[in-house]
């Protein structure tokens, strides 16, 4: 069905205003508007406020590829007309669909992604976009979607389902405070309105409402919000189109290298457990495919050459007859994407498998010092069984990242450190002040790394409300279990001792063995890997402050709360253009509800000059070199060194119980 002159030209205004400041157009519009000076002075007051100076705010200013006069005339709301980008039209269709519904029972929406105990804010609210999403899908992605099981896709529809009305929902839930409060007055005084029975004739009428103009209403005022769902449903359609397309291709490959039991690809995949990575690349997330034998996968959007690098040195160390073997885990690459054997997290059943634990969690710590990872944090490690496993190892030979690592006390510890994996106990300190410890081996259920999110209470009724912000929870399957008990490296510290000796002294016999072993070595040469400039959790803590509705009003005051991120281009009198390309890459990302991600090909492509160190170094070397350097710096006295560095990393996050469980000396490590 088609628009009418007044809803096409109300889809413009949404996509004028929800438009980000560096795609608009500046100019005077066909409507002749004149840029507003208050406006243009305000948003200039916040950017500088955003980025701490106006000092700062001035280089700024001059980095940007937009002139002075035309930036101004942009921050006061003067723009030409541009051509409608690609989201415009997504969400007129879905606002086209949604509002020629009249067949539905609009008191009692159902739709097959909604979980029937597990409700999703204003589920109802939104369900147009799932409607529009599923039947886009099953164009773009053809025949391919035959892979997947009614269940499946299901599975990924839910997906789609919560990432929506997560972003949506603090914007919707403002507009239904106003709705119910015309209705019932008394909601204002909370601590008494959600003490009454549950009820939803308040929150149905308000789903009716929606659906009949009111969704309109509040993305018209909420452009950027409009953006932001219509690029999720596209992200999603493309992303899950490409897992069909990619398992479809891959069969026959993944039935070889995993041995599966199914036959043909169609309806193979029963379920699927999206969502277990940060969003990267267009919304693209790590997901387990478990197949209707039972038998499962793990989906990655990004190559998987260096797991392949890793369980191959993790194959030649169990060569060397280690006393107990390392988890070496199937992996087919296949250079965009790849597929990593599933490892599900397992209890064990007795003392002397969480000692074995331990002794292979000290062989990992020595296998991943050697070969310089960092950032292996507790979503990093799988404890199955008596088995450690590391499951996302793209930060291999990360040499200049070591360089800058201290010991706990803040003290340089000489050289390369054990602390620099990530994988040892190790406090932190958040922006209030708080410790945590979000280690591979150190972290459990209490940490609180000071990422705030909101939650609703009483979903979907009307007595429904916006909770205080809650720290995001801590999974602990990356821990030991034993009767549901967690023992931590502490109380098993010898054992770990024993490992991580063990598997160094290995290397430093072996050295001139593995150096010389061409073939394993160059699996190293021309990996993909990652370049961690920032946090993962600074970037999500500016991606929740940006989903508050006053964001969402108009994409000049979201980019410039965006422009935090351009700090640091005011760390030099003259911006480098390595440092804009960057910041580039970090809005994009960000605008498209992504975690930024940084490749080391990409990276080298920006043009990093040499008087901005920081950056032109921060990749380096990430090759076998890098390996050999590490192997070289390997010594009976630095195996002491790092056993010190690993007490005292115990000591300092669970106190001095553990030490005297050590009865051998660590003096003499070849001993």
């Amino acid at each position: 069905m088609g628009q009418s002159s007044g809803e096409a030209k109300r889809i413009r205004g949404i996509a004028a205003r929800g438009t980000p400041l560096w795609e608009r157009q500046p100019g005077t519009s066909d409507q002749g508007a004149k840029p507003d000076a208050i406006f243009a002075r305000r948003r200039l007051n916040r950017w500088r406020a955003v980025l701490g100076s106006a000092k700062v705010l001035n280089r700024r200013l001059r980095s940007s590829e937009i002139p002075k006069a035309a930036l101004e005339d942009l921050l006061g709301n003067a723009q030409r007309e541009a051509e409608l980008p690609s989201w415009a039209s997504t969400i007129a269709s879905i606002l086209n669909l949604s509002s020629h519904s009249e067949a539905e029972d609009l008191d009692n929406i159902t739709d097959r992604s909604f979980h029937p105990t597990q409700l999703l804010p204003f589920q109802e609210v939104l369900v147009g976009f799932v409607r529009h999403a599923r039947q886009w899908l099953r164009a773009e992605a053809g025949a391919a979607i035959d892979v997947l099981c009614p269940s499946a896709l299901v599975d990924f529809e839910r997906q789609l389902l919560g990432h929506i009305t997560f972003v949506a929902s603090m914007t919707i839930g403002l507009d239904f405070y106003g709705f119910r409060f015309e209705r019932a007055p008394a909601s204002a005084i909370e601590s008494v309105w959600c003490r009454q029975n549950r009820s939803t004739v308040i929150y149905s009428a308000y789903v009716q409402h929606m659906h009949c103009g009111g969704l309109v209403d509040l993305l018209d005022t909420h452009p950027v919000l409009a953006r932001l769902l219509s690029q999720s449903v596209e992200q999603w359609v493309r992303a899950t189109a490409n897992f069909c397309l990619r398992f479809l291709d891959d069969f026959s490959n993944l039935r070889a290298q995993f041995d599966w039991r199914v036959k043909q690809p169609e309806g193979a995949v029963a379920h699927v457990r999206p969502d277990l990575s940060d969003r990267h690349h267009d919304g693209q997330t790590v997901t387990e495919c478990v197949l209707r034998t039972d038998e499962s996968v793990i989906y990655k959007p990004r190559t998987v050459g260096p797991e392949v690098a890793f369980y191959e040195f993790l194959g030649w160390l169990n060569s060397c007859n280690l006393s107990l073997d390392l988890k070496v885990l199937r992996v087919l690459d296949r250079t965009t994407h790849g597929w990593v054997e599933s490892i599900p997290c397992a209890a064990v059943n007795s003392e002397a498998e969480v000692e074995r634990f331990y002794i292979r969690a000290g062989m990992l710590l020595g296998a991943l010092h050697a070969l310089v990872t960092t950032d292996v944090h507790c979503e990093n490690l799988i404890a199955s069984g008596e088995q450690p496993v590391v499951v996302d190892l793209e930060t291999l030979l990360s040499e200049r990242a070591q360089d800058s690592q201290q010991s706990p006390e803040g003290q340089d510890p000489g050289g390369p450190s054990v602390l620099s994996t990530g994988f040892l106990p190790r406090w932190q300190t958040a922006p209030d002040g708080h410790r945590y410890d979000m280690s591979a081996l150190g972290s459990d259920a209490d940490q609180d790394a000071g990422i705030r999110l909101f939650a609703w209470r009483s979903i979907n009724t009307d007595q429904m409300t916006l909770s205080e912000e809650t720290s995001a929870p801590t999974s602990t399957t990356h821990r030991v279990r034993l009767a549901g008990a967690l023992p931590s490296v502490a109380d098993y510290l010898q054992e770990f001792l024993r490992g991580f000796r063990e598997v160094y002294l290995c290397l430093l016999v072996n050295r001139e063995d593995l150096i010389s072993n061409d073939r394993l070595l160059s699996g190293f040469d021309h990996l993909e890997l990652r370049i961690l400039l920032r946090s993962s959790a600074t970037y999500a803590c500016l991606q929740l402050h940006l989903l508050h509705p006053e964001f969402l009003r108009d994409g000049l005051d979201r980019s410039i709360e965006l422009e935090w991120l351009a700090r640091p281009l005011g760390g030099t009198t003259t911006p480098q253009k390595g440092r804009i390309q960057v910041y580039d890459a970090e809005r994009t990302a960000m605008e498209g509800l992504d975690i930024p991600h940084f490749g080391t090909l990409a990276w080298k492509t920006m043009r990093h000059t040499s008087d901005d160190p920081d950056l032109s170094l921060l990749c380096g070397e990430r090759d076998s070199r890098v390996l050999e350097r590490r192997l070289a710096s390997l010594s009976a006295a630095d195996c002491s060194r790092q056993i010190a560095i690993i007490k005292d990393a115990v000591r300092s996050r669970f106190g001095r119980r553990s030490l005297a469980k050590i009865t051998h000396p660590a003096a003499n490590p070849a001993a």
